[in-house]
């Protein structure tokens, strides 16, 4: 379990260390190649950078004349294959301004130093073009902004364009047959080939891997397509995904129109190589009504190629990728047009679900259909008494594949209404069961309504499906409660399935379903009679706790000045935020700072404070983590407001100290002088835990200097005490007949005795009494979009894990 949510981290890492800037002695050039070519060949360009950087983003454009030429792919350089390398968010765009290619890339931290070939560009020349053709270079953005800097500094640069020469030749048709002769190579290729359709037609469109050697961990990449041609009707796992046990594969082509996204993760083995090439997915494409007849590129992204050995590191697999299209209104037709999909909605769907099958406890429930050949059914997953308490759900709805097909799945309100949570639905890699993943990073998913939604599936029933019902069996492998520094507790939970009933009347099979969970509830009936005189027996005690607060409630007054009495223990790690000063209006600074000797994994920390005094307005986290998974956000909800930050590392412990993150809070303006506003640490939800992948975790013991931001003038009087202590003192504080007359023009020391070691000059100016001033060594990190893996795979990786179980 461990090794497996470890690899999970790998999948979205983004993170490395500062490098140090680089001075360009001359300009940059930017340079896209020329070539000769025929009317109707396909002409590769290459567009490169060469000179002495350090630059941090790129924004550029290739710009060409689109009457005359057509991209027809666009292949990774070595530029920005290092870029992936890095970290960088990169995006390469085609479709969206017509006779311009749009180039960007954004580092986090390292940035590109090295020169090469950014992109190379695939153009086919139109058949009736005769001039020479213009590729036109334009940077609009090449800077070093290193990670804690916020403007940029552009760096000189120069751009000389390319040109295509027109030679008279016999244009070269498009390949339609799968290629025979890719080019040998000695990185993995990626490859997706280019056909000719026309309105109506199904293409299935093979994306394959060329010299794989059975090495690889995890795979994360993208299928992109134009969504106002093509529309994805379907995709087939190939044997890279299906050939390897105990991974994860996630193929997703619903959630962004326009991209088929595809992840692996293998938790022990790596894919075996199997035959060469190796299928990855088979890609359903329908050429869509009022499609215009054009060259519609395929493009292939490949964000993460690894080998992620149990006892090793991550290393990326060299790789290339060679990108496809489907041109619309050639002349061959890859495959046949498929078999009429039925559209007909069947008679309406039953919603009411039987009241007397609900135990109490959490009921996951799904409902018995009638339907016949054709019909698409929605099938809703419900849950039932469910009380909000859930950060995990691992379940399975299973069907008969021979009679029933999920064309689509909708995520209810228990997978939407969860906040920095990961979800997973997949319902194309194992045909007859839609998977359902849900792992909350911090809150539970809430209730909300009574029965909540899981999923709404979408099922066609099949030709040739006979008059049968056909059951629909959940189930749950994880239903838990896992907050945040504590241990897992599975949630109690029973499920009752469903059917689809095809040819049958009104289904026969909700009364038996009833029934069979009838028993259940009689066996719990008896449960809620011994548990009702135990109210009673409570009841009393809320009278005797009833003056317990009126006597607590004087308490907290007593333990607020006690936190500055005590002191850590010398083995406590010591959380601590400043007390400030701001005037209403002010925008404040808070560095929160961790401090002891410890080597950790998982780090939580929560900063409390009140948003009608406050208002948020951000946060920067310190980059000193490594490559470890770095959140921080602010929350407000019914637990209060707090801003919290997260920090996991799967591999290498963190033991650095100092600033962790700093926020910037603005006093509001209705705010009265001489206000204390408290910024507290959360004392029930922290962690910082040595979790090792091998190995026993610990807690360490942790110590909270809470912060407060004082509304108002710093005083000013604090530096008098430095300048007053020789002469003021001994006749404020001390009659002069107690102390010598003669002792006080000593200027190395006042009076001798206890003010010379208690009172030293030197410990008394203001550096001491004011509040620590912002760090401006804070760095903020540059957010990076892997989406919805982004985002959202941080969730397990600040909880306690249950590996020996």
């Amino acid at each position: 379990m461990k090794r497996f949510l470890a690899m999970l981290v790998a999948m979205i890492m983004a993170l490395s260390l500062v490098t140090i800037p680089v001075v360009a002695d001359q300009p940059v050039v930017f340079t896209a190649g020329s070539v000769s070519a025929a009317p109707g060949e396909l002409v590769r360009i290459p567009v490169s950078v060469s000179g002495e950087f350090e630059a941090h983003t790129l924004n550029m454009q290739v710009n060409y004349d689109q009457n005359a030429l057509t991209v027809e792919s666009v292949e990774y350089g070595d530029f920005l294959t290092t870029a992936q390398e890095l970290g960088a968010m990169i995006i390469v765009d085609t479709t969206t301004i017509p006779g311009s290619i749009r180039i960007g890339s954004i580092y986090p931290t390292t940035g590109a130093t090295e020169g090469g070939v950014i992109v190379y560009v695939n153009f086919r020349v139109g058949e009736a073009v005769t001039e020479d053709q213009n590729i036109d270079l334009a940077v609009t953005g090449f800077d070093y902004l290193p990670v804690g800097q916020t403007t940029a500094d552009p760096i000189e640069n120069t751009t000389v364009s390319g040109i295509i020469t027109i030679e008279e030749s016999e244009p070269t048709e498009v390949p339609t047959e799968e290629p025979t002769d890719v080019p040998p190579m000695d990185a993995a290729r990626f490859f997706v080939d280019t056909y000719n359709a026309n309105v109506g037609d199904e293409i299935i469109v093979p994306v394959v891997l060329y010299n794989y050697e059975g090495n690889a961990h995890i795979l994360n990449m993208e299928v992109n397509y134009n969504a106002d041609a093509l529309a994805v009707t379907g995709v087939d796992s190939g044997d890279f995904l299906t050939s390897v046990q105990n991974a994860m594969a996630v193929v997703d082509y619903t959630t962004i129109p326009g991209s088929v996204r595809i992840g692996l993760a293998c938790a022990v083995d790596p894919v075996p190589a199997g035959e060469e090439p190796i299928t990855i997915v088979n890609v359903h494409f329908t050429v869509l009504e009022g499609a215009a007849n054009a060259t519609n590129p395929i493009e292939l992204v490949v964000s993460e190629f690894m080998n992620f050995p149990v006892a090793g590191e991550a290393v990326s697999i060299e790789n290339t990728v060679t990108n496809g299209a489907v041109i619309v209104g050639g002349s061959t037709p890859v495959t046949e047009n498929p078999t009429e999909v039925p559209t007909d909605v069947p008679t309406e769907v039953p919603t009411e679900v039987p009241t007397p099958v609900i135990p109490d406890m959490a009921t996951f429930f799904a409902g018995t259909y009638n339907a016949n050949v054709g019909d698409e059914i929605v099938v809703p997953v419900v849950l039932y008494n469910y009380e909000g308490n859930a950060h995990v759900l691992n379940m399975q709805v299973n069907y008969d594949a021979n009679a029933l097909a999920v064309t689509g799945v909708d995520n209810g309100a228990l997978l939407t209404g969860a906040q920095s949570a990961m979800v997973i639905v997949d319902y194309t890699t194992i045909p007859g069961s839609v998977r359902v993943g849900l792992a909350c990073a911090i809150d539970p998913a809430p209730a909300g309504d009574d029965p909540i939604t899981v999923v709404s599936i979408h099922f066609t029933v099949l030709e040739g499906a006979n008059n049968a019902t056909n059951p629909i069996e959940l189930v749950v492998a994880e239903f838990k409660n896992f907050p945040i520094g504590g241990d897992a507790v599975s949630i109690e939970n029973t499920v009752i399935n469903g059917a689809v009933i095809v040819g049958d009347p009104v289904p026969s099979t909700e009364t038996p379903v009833p029934t069979t969970e009838t028993p259940a509830p009689p066996t719990d009936t008896p449960v809620p009679p011994t548990d009702t005189p135990v109210p009673p027996t409570d009841t009393p005690v809320p009278p005797t706790d009833t003056p317990v607060p009126p006597t607590d409630t004087p308490v907290p007054p007593t333990e607020t000045p006690v936190p500055p009495t005590d002191t850590p223990n010398p083995d406590d790690i010591v959380f601590s935020a400043p007390t400030v000063y701001g005037r209403p209006g002010d925008l404040v600074a808070i560095p929160v700072s961790v401090e002891g000797e410890f080597n950790v994994h998982s780090i939580q920390i929560r900063l409390l404070y009140d948003p009608e005094l406050v208002t948020f307005e951000s946060v920067e986290t310190a980059d000193i983590f490594g490559g470890a998974i770095v959140v921080c956000q602010n929350k407000i909800d019914d637990q209060g407001a707090s801003v919290r930050f997260g920090v996991a590392s799967p591999m290498d412990a963190i033991s650095v100290q100092g600033v962790y993150f700093t926020v910037m809070f603005r006093v509001n303006s209705d705010v009265n002088m001489g206000t204390d506003i408290p910024l507290t640490f959360d004392r029930e939800h922290f962690e910082f835990t040595y979790m090792p992948l091998d190995g026993e975790t610990y807690d360490y013991p942790v110590f909270f200097n809470d912060g407060a931001i004082i509304v108002g003038e710093e005083p000013i009087e604090t530096p008098k005490p430095t300048d007053e202590p020789i002469t003021d003192e001994p006749t404020t504080d001390e009659p002069i007949t107690d102390e010598p007359v003669t002792n006080e023009p000593t200027t190395d020391e006042p009076v001798t005795g206890e003010p010379a070691t208690d009172e030293p000059i030197d410990e008394t100016p203001v550096p001491t009494d004011t509040p620590n001033p912002p760090v401006t060594g804070t760095i903020a990190l540059v957010g990076v979009g892997i989406a919805a893996i982004a985002a959202g795979a941080g969730v397990v990786l600040f909880r306690k894990k249950e590996d020996e179980e």
